[in-house]
Protein backbone atom coordinates (compact mmCIF):
# COMPACT_ATOMS: atom_id res chain seq x y z
CA UNK A 1 0.00 0.00 0.00
CA UNK A 2 1.38 3.40 -0.92
CA UNK A 3 0.91 6.43 1.27
CA UNK A 4 2.48 9.64 -0.03
CA UNK A 5 3.00 12.26 2.64
CA UNK A 6 4.12 14.83 0.07
CA UNK A 7 5.41 15.08 -3.48
CA UNK A 8 9.08 15.47 -4.31
CA UNK A 9 8.57 19.00 -5.63
CA UNK A 10 7.97 20.60 -2.18
CA UNK A 11 11.19 19.03 -0.90
CA UNK A 12 13.15 21.66 -2.80
CA UNK A 13 11.39 24.32 -0.72
CA UNK A 14 12.48 24.99 2.82
CA UNK A 15 9.19 23.84 4.40
CA UNK A 16 7.38 21.07 2.53
CA UNK A 17 3.65 20.92 3.12
CA UNK A 18 2.48 17.54 4.40
CA UNK A 19 -0.79 16.03 3.27
CA UNK A 20 -2.96 15.80 6.42
CA UNK A 21 -5.09 12.96 5.02
CA UNK A 22 -1.96 10.96 4.27
CA UNK A 23 -0.73 11.48 7.83
CA UNK A 24 -3.99 10.00 9.14
CA UNK A 25 -3.69 7.01 6.79
CA UNK A 26 -0.06 6.47 7.76
CA UNK A 27 -0.93 6.67 11.46
CA UNK A 28 -3.66 4.08 10.96
CA UNK A 29 -1.26 1.80 9.07
CA UNK A 30 1.28 2.05 11.88
CA UNK A 31 -1.40 1.35 14.49
CA UNK A 32 -2.59 -1.76 12.67
CA UNK A 33 0.95 -2.95 11.98
CA UNK A 34 2.29 -2.52 15.50
CA UNK A 35 -0.81 -3.77 17.29
CA UNK A 36 -1.08 -7.01 15.31
CA UNK A 37 -0.76 -10.22 17.31
CA UNK A 38 -0.82 -13.46 15.40
CA UNK A 39 -3.73 -15.53 16.69
CA UNK A 40 -3.23 -19.01 18.06
CA UNK A 41 -4.34 -21.60 15.55
CA UNK A 42 -6.74 -23.51 17.76
CA UNK A 43 -9.36 -24.60 15.28
CA UNK A 44 -9.89 -25.27 11.58
CA UNK A 45 -11.94 -22.05 11.40
CA UNK A 46 -9.05 -19.91 12.69
CA UNK A 47 -6.66 -21.69 10.33
CA UNK A 48 -8.91 -21.14 7.31
CA UNK A 49 -9.35 -17.43 8.13
CA UNK A 50 -5.61 -16.93 8.60
CA UNK A 51 -4.74 -18.80 5.40
CA UNK A 52 -7.34 -16.75 3.51
CA UNK A 53 -5.85 -13.52 4.89
CA UNK A 54 -2.36 -14.53 3.79
CA UNK A 55 -3.67 -15.67 0.38
CA UNK A 56 -5.21 -12.21 -0.11
CA UNK A 57 -1.83 -10.66 0.63
CA UNK A 58 -0.11 -12.90 -1.93
CA UNK A 59 -2.92 -12.16 -4.39
CA UNK A 60 -2.51 -8.39 -3.98
CA UNK A 61 1.24 -8.51 -4.60
CA UNK A 62 0.81 -10.91 -7.52
CA UNK A 63 -1.71 -8.52 -9.05
CA UNK A 64 0.72 -5.62 -8.59
CA UNK A 65 3.33 -7.67 -10.45
CA UNK A 66 0.91 -8.36 -13.30
CA UNK A 67 0.14 -4.64 -13.59
CA UNK A 68 3.79 -3.74 -14.16
CA UNK A 69 5.39 -3.52 -17.59
CA UNK A 70 7.68 -6.42 -16.75
CA UNK A 71 6.26 -8.85 -14.15
CA UNK A 72 8.69 -11.17 -12.38
CA UNK A 73 9.35 -14.45 -14.17
CA UNK A 74 7.47 -16.55 -11.61
CA UNK A 75 4.23 -14.66 -12.27
CA UNK A 76 4.79 -14.43 -16.01
CA UNK A 77 5.43 -18.17 -16.27
CA UNK A 78 2.44 -18.93 -14.04
CA UNK A 79 0.25 -16.79 -16.28
CA UNK A 80 1.42 -18.74 -19.33
CA UNK A 81 0.80 -22.08 -17.57
CA UNK A 82 -2.65 -20.98 -16.43
CA UNK A 83 -3.65 -20.10 -20.01
CA UNK A 84 -3.78 -23.81 -20.80
CA UNK A 85 -6.27 -24.37 -17.96
CA UNK A 86 -8.13 -21.05 -18.12
CA UNK A 87 -7.59 -19.50 -21.57
CA UNK A 88 -9.65 -16.40 -20.76
CA UNK A 89 -8.13 -15.70 -17.33
CA UNK A 90 -7.56 -11.99 -16.74
CA UNK A 91 -4.94 -10.54 -14.39
CA UNK A 92 -7.26 -10.64 -11.37
CA UNK A 93 -8.07 -14.32 -11.92
CA UNK A 94 -4.40 -15.10 -12.54
CA UNK A 95 -3.34 -13.38 -9.32
CA UNK A 96 -6.08 -15.17 -7.40
CA UNK A 97 -5.14 -18.58 -8.81
CA UNK A 98 -1.45 -17.93 -8.10
CA UNK A 99 -2.19 -16.94 -4.49
CA UNK A 100 -4.36 -20.00 -3.89
CA UNK A 101 -1.81 -22.32 -5.48
CA UNK A 102 1.07 -20.95 -3.40
CA UNK A 103 -0.90 -20.72 -0.14
CA UNK A 104 -2.51 -24.11 -0.24
CA UNK A 105 0.53 -25.72 -1.86
CA UNK A 106 2.64 -24.63 1.13
CA UNK A 107 -0.05 -26.03 3.43
CA UNK A 108 0.19 -29.31 1.50
CA UNK A 109 3.97 -29.31 2.02
CA UNK A 110 3.48 -28.75 5.74
CA UNK A 111 1.13 -31.74 5.92
CA UNK A 112 3.47 -34.04 3.96
CA UNK A 113 6.94 -32.92 5.01
CA UNK A 114 6.73 -30.76 8.12
CA UNK A 115 8.03 -27.30 8.88
CA UNK A 116 11.63 -27.82 7.78
CA UNK A 117 10.52 -28.04 4.13
CA UNK A 118 8.48 -24.83 4.27
CA UNK A 119 10.51 -22.62 1.99
CA UNK A 120 9.43 -21.62 -1.47
CA UNK A 121 12.83 -22.62 -2.87
CA UNK A 122 12.57 -26.17 -1.47
CA UNK A 123 8.84 -26.86 -1.31
CA UNK A 124 8.52 -28.40 -4.78
CA UNK A 125 10.73 -31.33 -3.73
CA UNK A 126 8.26 -32.19 -0.95
CA UNK A 127 5.06 -32.13 -3.00
CA UNK A 128 3.81 -35.65 -3.69
CA UNK A 129 4.30 -36.97 -7.22
CA UNK A 130 0.56 -37.30 -7.82
CA UNK A 131 0.29 -33.50 -7.47
CA UNK A 132 2.21 -32.88 -10.71
CA UNK A 133 0.67 -29.53 -11.63
CA UNK A 134 1.27 -28.04 -8.18
CA UNK A 135 4.78 -29.49 -8.11
CA UNK A 136 5.59 -27.94 -11.50
CA UNK A 137 4.23 -24.55 -10.40
CA UNK A 138 6.34 -24.63 -7.25
CA UNK A 139 9.43 -25.67 -9.15
CA UNK A 140 8.89 -22.74 -11.50
CA UNK A 141 8.27 -20.34 -8.61
CA UNK A 142 11.38 -21.52 -6.79
CA UNK A 143 13.72 -21.31 -9.76
CA UNK A 144 12.36 -18.11 -11.32
CA UNK A 145 12.98 -14.52 -10.38
CA UNK A 146 10.37 -13.33 -7.88
CA UNK A 147 9.96 -9.76 -6.66
CA UNK A 148 10.94 -8.90 -3.09
CA UNK A 149 7.39 -7.81 -2.25
CA UNK A 150 5.85 -11.01 -3.53
CA UNK A 151 8.52 -13.08 -1.78
CA UNK A 152 7.66 -11.30 1.49
CA UNK A 153 3.96 -12.15 1.06
CA UNK A 154 4.84 -15.80 0.39
CA UNK A 155 7.07 -15.82 3.47
CA UNK A 156 4.04 -14.69 5.50
CA UNK A 157 2.28 -17.88 4.35
CA UNK A 158 5.37 -19.93 5.19
CA UNK A 159 5.50 -18.43 8.69
CA UNK A 160 1.82 -19.15 9.32
CA UNK A 161 2.21 -22.74 8.16
CA UNK A 162 5.22 -23.23 10.44
CA UNK A 163 3.10 -22.25 13.45
CA UNK A 164 0.77 -25.20 12.84
CA UNK A 165 1.28 -28.18 15.12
Amino acid sequence: MDCSLFTLDPLSKSKPKLNPKAIDILEELFDVFFSYNAPLIESPEVLSKELATKAKLVRWYALQELKTDKPCYAIENYKLDLKSLMPDADDEQTADAYAQTITYGLFLVKLHAGSEALRLDAAFAQIPGNEGVIKAIFKNASTSNISEELRWAVQCVEELSRRLL
